[in-house]
């Protein structure tokens, strides 16, 4: 600032936030059009003799076009495997309880209990410093993630005690916080992204346990409309999202796994067997994959990122 220039964090920083100068100096009426208008002003002053404020003054507008061509290969969701792995037996788990209540029995110890330890240890894989992860719930009010991971150990809690010691009464309870836990599950992704792809999408944990529920006590009702959501979900994804192919393969094989299980309960008015059902859940794990592809909320690094690279594609062309 001596010499008239910018210091160097300022000139690399692509978003002009690092930029200063005197208070007087300071217009706020240019922004980049490709970053999003987050209605954030300049928040720190330094007191000295003269009072310094960040500029939003851009010397050049950069443009971002309008829409940026997808990786052919698709969305790399490697990243999200763990929380894939959990969610999916989350539902399967709510799902086991509530067809259990129905069916008025219980199930197994052994089984239950190994995914649900399955389940709460995979969770910690996606929690960072795992040393730190009880710091995950002392945000209760304000965090769905937070809310999210006390229903899980609450929901785990009362439902190891009932299938441990067979209380009927228990399965009520635990069937009511399952359900609540998996609206919890699905509030993450929906105070995240509130567009409709993700509040509608087939993929989601509260629906899937419903359908899981009646194709296994086989009512058939109840799973003909869910099927239909879903499939009405799914096709319209065909029809409006520019999809890769790989995509597309899972779509397809995730409706036949779909359609096929539900024509064998349908004609066959009955409790499927287990190789149809072991059919059906792998429809439903591929639903829940298609969820991960196709979540995609607004990331300020990613935009960065992405802005970058075009910026540096177009340096090389000149």
């Amino acid at each position: 600032m001596i010499e008239g220039r910018q210091p160097a964090c300022s000139t690399a920083c692509p978003t002009g936030a690092l930029t200063f100068g005197q208070l007087s100096d300071t217009y706020f009426g240019c922004v980049y059009s490709w970053f999003p208008d987050k209605k954030l002003n300049p928040a720190i002053e330094f007191t000295s003799n003269k009072y310094y404020t960040p500029l939003v003054v851009i010397p050049k507008e950069i443009p971002r076009p309008a829409d940026i061509k997808q990786n052919k290969k698709g969305k790399n969701i490697s990243g999200e495997l763990s929380l894939i792995i959990f969610s999916f037996l989350a539902t399967i788990s709510v799902a086991t309880i509530i067809s259990s209540f129905i069916g008025g029995f219980f199930p197994d110890r052994s089984i239950f209990i190994s995914v649900l330890v399955i389940a709460g240890i995979v969770s910690f894989f996606h929690l960072g410093r795992i040393l730190r992860s009880w710091r995950s719930v002392i945000n209760l009010r304000n965090s769905p993630l937070s809310r999210e991971i006390a229903a899980f150990i609450v929901y785990a809690g009362v439902s190891s005690v009932t299938v441990i010691l067979r209380i009927p009464v228990l399965l009520i309870a635990s069937s009511i916080i399952g359900l609540i836990f998996l609206l919890l599950i699905d509030n993450v992704y929906i105070y995240t992204d509130r567009k409709k792809t993700v509040i509608l999408h087939s993929g989601q944990t509260f629906i899937s346990a419903l359908i899981i529920v009646s194709f296994i006590s086989g009512i058939v009702l109840p799973f003909v409309f869910m099927a239909l959501i879903k499939l009405v979900s799914i096709f319209y994804r065909l029809l409006v999202n520019k999809l890769n192919n790989s995509d597309i393969t899972l779509r397809f094989l995730r409706t036949v796994f779909l359609v096929v299980p539900g024509m064998s309960l349908i004609l066959h008015n009955s409790n499927p067997d287990i190789f149809i059902i072991i059919i059906f859940l792998i429809g439903e794990l591929i639903d829940r994959i298609l969820f991960y592809i196709d979540f995609n909320p607004l990331n300020i690094n990613t935009l960065i990122d992405e802005q970058l690279n075009l910026d540096r594609n177009e340096k090389k062309r000149d």
